[in-house]
């Protein structure tokens, strides 16, 4: 859970991502029940103007801007983050959930003026994300409330 680029410029800042896959140097790794978690996210999310969106995050070694967030972008990817697909290498075998609150994009670069505003609203959207991370991951069968 934290912070990524859009590589989509159909995301905003604000929006939220919940990974279906993770990409990195090695194969994607698929992320554990993500239509359910994205289904729970947006039920707490309801009413703020959250856009709580479902596609495959990439993981980068450095900050991606420019032409390589398009390069990037062209290969299938919605965002970028620098740290999931290491994490879930370090974890082989465990259920994988990644989850990413939107803080610059293509027309919105992370090195502009605008970021710190971005940053701070993007803080206020992954504070609220907590009960519905815990409802997702209390339901054994991936649904919503289950007992």
């Amino acid at each position: 859970v934290g912070f990524g680029g859009a590589l989509d410029a159909r995301l905003r800042p604000g929006d939220v991502l919940v990974a279906g896959e993770v990409r990195g140097a090695g194969p994607p790794a698929p992320c554990h029940r993500p239509e359910a978690l994205a289904r729970e996210l947006a039920a707490e999310l309801a009413g703020t103007g959250t856009r709580v969106l479902l596609g495959p995050l990439l993981t980068s070694p450095g900050v991606v801007g420019g032409a390589g967030r398009a390069r990037l972008a062209a290969r299938g990817a919605r965002a970028v983050d620098m740290e999931t697909a290491v994490l879930a290498a370090a974890a082989p075998g465990h259920p994988l959930a990644a989850v990413r609150v939107i803080v610059d994009g293509p027309r919105r670069p992370l090195w502009s003026p605008g970021t710190l505003v971005r940053g701070a609203a993007a803080w206020r959207t992954l504070a609220r994300v907590g009960p519905a991370l815990e409802r997702w991951a209390a339901a054994p069968d991936g649904r919503a409330g289950a007992p």
